[in-house]
């Protein structure tokens, strides 16, 4: 079974090379990066819906908010790898499209 904390990690290592694809829509990287910014702006910042100062509770909303954020910066992420894959696949057009000549004789 796979570790989900080492999936969570290997996001910071995507993200940061999803935000260098030149291939992804410009609008869906400056998405993941607003939110991570977000994410990160909201966890260090004091001001927070439950601070920090509640015991577990500040600490858990925080990492609850960190973690959604990461959830959709990896979602973004995955449907973005689709679209330029299917960016990336030929279409074959009606010219293209191999033609089979079959003789038929009645014997």
């Amino acid at each position: 079974m796979k570790n989900r904390w080492s999936d969570y990690f290997g996001v910071f290592k995507q993200f940061f090379k999803f935000l260098g694809n030149k291939q992804a829509r410009k609008s869906r990287r400056l998405l993941a990066a607003f939110l991570m910014t977000v994410a990160s702006l909201y966890v260090f910042f004091p001001a927070d819906i439950l601070p920090d100062v509640v015991p577990v509770l500040g600490y858990f909303e925080d990492g609850t908010v960190f973690i959604g954020a990461l959830a959709l910066i990896k979602m973004i992420m995955e449907g973005e790898g689709q679209w330029i894959e299917e960016k990336q696949q030929p279409s074959k057009s009606s010219a293209e499209e191999e033609i089979i000549d079959v003789e038929y004789t009645n014997e």
